[in-house]
């Protein structure tokens, strides 16, 4: 006789069905995530002062890279009817996408180079992510990312923003509170006493908000400690940043679309182009 379980029945069928990414999941926020990483670069350059726009271009530039070579493996993806694991999709979406790209940049050479550089830096991007993804399911990262990355993110779509909001609240009061000390004591950036008393009466603040007296004691030791932590290594990492931004070293690989062009190399480029479309050429003249 054959007979069923009934709790394994209704286990199987409460079994969460995984979904698979969005196309704004794999287009959208990469190119985001593009975009905030080119302008931290254009940050840290040595070229800011002399170009003080230069955070906004490569942040663009970035985005646009970004978003021209997701978007072309995702409809390499649509055509060849492959899933979202499949490497192959990256691959040619990045010869197609840094032909593309290349051909506007620097020619038929440009092309080619930006087609070999696209597909190897795409396809190593997108087989790092399938690799770390049970690494990111174990793990949160803070503020609106922890709400992008949560379990709960289904059942409450707003997560994201909730925590995001919270995160930035703890924050402004925990460095307004700093500052408030700071001016109070008339003391320097550097003094880590000012983090310690403005962590345990920010943290008192909100714990007592939060849940009460004993919310109070546990937030202030909490908020002290992390963020004279947070202080202290950001005091210790000034150095090591600032040798980072004025090092001569530090610069874009050739093939890389977002280039800063002297006087020079911008008259080449412009020769280049002159050759290589002689009929626009003549028609704006």
């Amino acid at each position: 006789m054959e007979s069923e379980d009934p709790k394994f029945s209704e286990e199987a069928i409460q079994l969460p069905i995984e979904q698979p990414p969005s196309l704004s999941e794999r287009l959208l926020i990469p190119s985001l995530i593009a975009g905030v990483t080119g302008g931290g670069v254009g940050l840290l350059s040595k070229r800011m002062k002399a170009h003080p726009n230069i955070p906004a271009t490569y942040a663009t530039n970035s985005a646009i890279v970004a978003a021209c070579y997701c978007g072309v493996r995702e409809l390499v993806k649509i055509t060849r009817k492959s899933q979202d694991d499949d490497l192959m999709n990256s691959a040619i979406g990045g010869l197609f996408s840094g032909a593309l790209l290349g051909r506007l940049q620097g020619g038929p050479r440009g092309a080619f180079r930006y087609s070999i550089a696209f597909a190897t830096v795409g396809t190593a991007f997108d087989y790092a992510s399938l690799r770390s993804k049970p690494f990111l399911e174990r793990v949160r990262v803070t503020g609106g990312g922890v709400g992008l990355l949560s379990k709960r993110m289904k059942a409450h779509p707003n997560i994201p923003a909730t925590y995001a909001t919270n995160s930035a609240i703890v924050a402004a009061c925990y460095c307004g509170v700093r500052e408030l000390v700071k001016i109070t004591r008339k003391s320097q950036d550097d003094d880590l006493m000012n983090s310690a008393i403005g962590g345990l009466f920010s943290g008192a603040l909100l714990g007592r908000l939060q849940g009460g007296p004993r919310g109070a004691f546990r937030y202030s030791i909490a908020f002290a400690t992390v963020g004279t932590a947070f202080d202290y290594a950001s005091l210790r990492s000034k150095p090591f940043l600032e040798r980072v931004r004025n090092m001569d070293s530090i610069t874009l690989p050739v093939w890389f679309p977002i280039q800063i062009l002297d006087e020079e190399a911008l008259a080449k480029k412009k020769a280049e182009e002159q050759k290589l479309f002689p009929r626009l050429n003549k028609e704006e003249s």
